[in-house]
């Protein structure tokens, strides 16, 4: 499209991952107009871009699949490439697909109070529609790098994750992933697969949960009767792995000396008690921090493929890390597991012709921002299954744009309000942040939240016009 050409619809939807399919199939099946904008040169997301060693889910594929396109393959995670090819098929089936324009980045975002109108600028022309879905999730895009002395003396690579491809291998180098991370407990098991040696260099441990990747007698059998068509099979496995995983969490998180027992009994096949206390027990509580998932990772403890060290660096010389307790690690390839910087909003938004301050801004049920009319921004959680959320928020969306057109109204919007800032998890890049979004208005856990929470939409929190 020319620059200047402007295209009309009901909903515009920014990003073509997991939140932006989700959204886009609970529009299709009411008939509601929608594009749905995306920069990158395929749908995807996060599991497009971060193509590094090992990258995979940490939630149950039961849970993470949609629950519009149920598939239950013969193991419990997916690594990213059967992600992709999962979302390809789902936005083909459903007739998704054509509504995706790719290679469109958005530059702006304008709302007009007179005409209830988003006005969206991208490099490929300007969209406007009643609606805007803002789905870029964390954007997640710019890593963090932190600042070691000595990188410039330093003969080897320093490469961040993000930047990282798995087609790479390092068979005669001595490997280094700084982090303790779901990226870099996922990514060792396999990059010890290709290098000389691997370290992980945490500067404190954290709590790990190691599976095997293969489905029990229960998800077995539900498995095979969800392929022979009972789809109600596969709806209990659903349930009943979001029950379990509510359970779990709310008995680590209430009593936590319960959890750290459980973690020690969980590595004591492997692990000395002096081994656990120095590299897997944390300074925090259970799952005050998500828990990454392993795979793989013990085998190669105890094969000596992977060595886990604590420190904080000193310096970086020639061909090694040194650490602030004098210990010098050989090091070829620095590969940087440190997470990234937050970007909830990757546009700018105006209303009016003045440009909102989305800084603390308050984000009622993760789903709608103070102040900011006719604006969804639905985001997942860090202790479940992302998808479970943003396709309850889809649902939410698309009940919201019904209830206007019966009463006739064309705006909403939540009020702009103090809230205290809460997070459920503490992990360092949310830390960093000082302006993040603050929810509320939730439970924190999706079966609650389903019934409880989400379908109670009316709340006095939204104001209609």
């Amino acid at each position: 499209m020319p620059p200047d050409a402007r295209t009309r619809t009901d909903v515009v939807i920014v990003g073509a991952g997991i939140s932006g399919i989700a959204a886009a199939h609970y529009l299709h099946a009411q008939g509601i107009r929608y594009v749905v904008l995306e920069a990158d040169d395929d749908i995807g997301g996060t599991w497009l871009r971060n193509t590094w060693h090992g990258a995979r889910v940490d939630s149950e594929v039961v849970r993470y699949a949609f629950s519009f396109k149920l598939e239950i393959p013969a193991k419990e995670l997916w690594d990213r490439r059967e992600v992709l090819g999962y979302l390809k098929r789902t936005v083909r089936e459903a007739d998704i697909e054509r509504n995706i324009l790719l290679r469109t980045r958005v530059r702006k975002a304008s709302f007009d109070s007179a005409s209830n109108t988003w006005t969206v600028h991208t490099d490929q022309g300007v969209y406007e529609a009643n609606f805007l879905v803002n789905c870029n999730g964390f954007g997640a895009n710019d890593p963090h790098v932190p600042a070691f002395e000595g990188t410039q003396a330093f003969r080897g690579e320093i490469i961040h994750s993000i930047h990282l491809d798995d087609g790479r291998r390092f068979d005669d180098q001595h490997v280094v992933v700084i982090g303790s991370g779901a990226t870099a407990i996922s990514s060792a098991p396999s990059l010890s697969d290709v290098s000389k040696s691997l370290v992980i260099l945490q500067r404190s441990p954290s709590y790990i949960y190691e599976v095997d990747n293969k489905l029990g007698r229960f998800a077995r059998l539900c498995r095979a009767l969800h392929n022979r068509g009972v789809p109600l099979a596969g709806a209990a496995l659903r349930l009943q792995s979001t029950i379990a995983g509510d359970i779990y969490f709310l008995l680590i998180r209430s009593f936590p000396k319960l959890g750290r027992a459980f973690f020690r009994r969980h590595w004591r096949d492997v692990a000395t008690d002096a081994y656990y206390a120095k590299f897997l027990t944390p300074r925090y509580a259970p799952y005050t921090q998500r828990i990454p998932k392993a795979v793989g990772l013990k085998e190669r403890i105890v094969a000596n493929k992977i060595a886990l060290r604590n420190g904080v660096i000193a310096r970086f010389k020639e061909r090694s890390i040194v650490l602030q307790s004098g210990e010098e690690l050989p090091c070829d390839v620095c590969i940087l597991a440190t997470g990234f910087k937050l970007g909830f909003f990757s546009f700018p938004l105006f209303c009016d012709g003045k440009q909102l301050d989305v800084r603390d801004v308050n984000w009622y049920k993760t789903f709608m921002m103070g102040s900011v009319p006719n604006y969804f921004h639905p985001s997942g959680c860090f202790h479940c299954s992302w998808t479970q959320r943003v396709e309850q928020l889809g649902r939410m969306m698309v009940d919201v744009m019904a209830h206007m057109r019966r009463r006739g109204y064309g705006r909403v919007w939540v009020d702009r309000k103090t809230v205290p800032f809460y997070a459920v998890f503490s992990p360092n890049f949310l830390m960093r942040e000082k302006h993040l979004p603050r929810p509320y208005g939730l439970i924190e856990l999706p079966t609650l939240d389903h019934f409880l929470s989400f379908h109670l939409w009316t709340s006095r929190e939204l104001r209609f016009a």
